[in-house]
């Protein structure tokens, strides 16, 4: 018995989630290399995984356009009214943590907080609710070619044996010479939608 060969399973990966989710693809391929984004861009991202945290990203996504108005769509400028996003997503400690954020980069200013924390996973870990996992997530969707640790890849590591989801994912971009922020969504993506047995079982060999 032997397993579907990696290469052949990034490819029906990428093709699967080409089909159902090109746009999100596409924008994970925009860049390697992170430039500094627009301060009311990276408050989304945060907000963005801060709230998928544990929680379903399907759902997330279709309570997304309350939460962006309750955020006053991210804009830096005027007060939000906490019971307004509380209403939107009903997370206190992850509401709190992203608007202790948004009173931070106002306060401090956003040259002044990017420089502090804009410089990689390491330092988005200072921001609240992030942790290494976390992190990685948010420097993936700021540009950095970093995987997150999550469990549909860490089940794809034991499986294919990486030591962890940055190696499997770097070399899942080689094989598909697409950036590893790509390769990441890439593979999660398809685990997400179909489960996971159809690639942890083995196949027979021939």
């Amino acid at each position: 018995m032997s397993r579907l060969p990696l290469e052949l399973f990034a490819r029906i990966a990428w093709t699967f989630v080409e089909c159902y989710d090109w746009e999100a693809l596409e924008y994970y391929c925009r860049t390697t290399t992170p430039s500094e984004p627009e301060p009311a861009g990276f408050l989304a991202e945060y907000v963005w995984c801060v709230f998928c945290a544990g929680f379903s990203a399907g759902v997330l996504s279709k309570r997304w356009g309350k939460i962006r108005e309750a955020y006053l769509d991210f804009r830096l400028e005027g007060p939000v009214d906490r019971a307004k996003v509380l209403a939107a997503f009903g997370h206190v400690r992850k509401v709190d943590a992203t608007l202790r954020v948004r009173h931070l980069i106002m306060s401090t200013g956003w040259s002044t907080f990017w420089g502090t924390y804009g410089r990689g996973p390491e330092t988005l870990q200072w921001l609240p609710y992030l942790g290494p996992v976390l992190a990685r997530h948010l420097a993936r969707n700021l540009g950095w070619p970093v995987a997150k640790d999550d469990l549909h890849l860490r089940r794809l590591c034991s499986a294919y044996g990486f030591p962890d989801a940055q190696t499997l994912c770097e070399a899942v971009a080689e094989i598909l010479d697409k950036p590893v922020g790509a390769a990441d969504y890439a593979l999660w993506r398809y685990c997400a939608s179909l489960g996971t047995t159809q690639w942890s079982r083995p196949v027979p060999n021939e």
